[in-house]
């Protein structure tokens, strides 16, 4: 069977939010804004790591807009974030629906930071002991791996947590 693999198109998303969100100080426009929100919205859908840009980036188009006055740059961030939040709202209500959990894309990034920051962490993509690489069987492995290392039954953001703080605990060590 054929699996999608969104690696192969989220540098496109990603590159096209960039792309979009450089032009809103060209042609400051809500409109404009609000198209690359939802550009970078769909691209955090894609890679939940662009989260972490999206502070700076909306930092960035208010100090490229601020010049326009407060009242237009917040409404241009404002765009920005409302775009964002379409793509991604609908997404985090179906987790919440599914697991009467707040999960805004995927609840995969404390296992992905655990792969990165392991005593098994090579400087390769290696997914540690127990777990297989085929995606479909990847988050339901490492969330049964988290629940059996705790001794009960975790929502996903709580399997997140559990690897996320055993990588910190590595860290520490080392």
């Amino acid at each position: 069977a054929a699996v999608f693999e969104k690696t192969a198109v989220s540098g496109f998303f990603v590159l096209a939010a960039v792309v979009a969100l450089l032009r809103v100080p060209e042609r400051p426009t809500p409109a404009r804004a609000l198209a690359a929100g939802a550009l970078l919205g769909a691209a955090l859908l894609l890679r939940a790591n662009v989260l972490l840009f999206t502070p700076f980036a909306a930092a960035w188009l208010w100090s490229e807009t601020i010049r326009l006055g407060r009242a237009k740059a917040a409404g241009l961030v404002g765009a920005l974030a409302a775009g964002a939040a379409l793509m991604v709202a609908p997404v985090a209500a179906r987790n919440w629906a599914v697991s009467g959990d707040l999960v805004l894309t995927t609840a995969q990034g404390g296992w992905n930071f655990y792969v990165g920051n392991s005593p098994e962490s090579t400087g390769w993509l290696a997914e540690p002991q127990g777990v297989r690489t085929v995606p479909r069987f990847e988050q339901t492995e490492n969330h049964r791996r988290a629940e059996e290392a705790v001794g009960r039954a975790l929502k996903p953001s709580e399997a997140s947590r559990y690897w996320f703080r055993l990588a910190l605990g590595h860290i520490r060590q080392e």
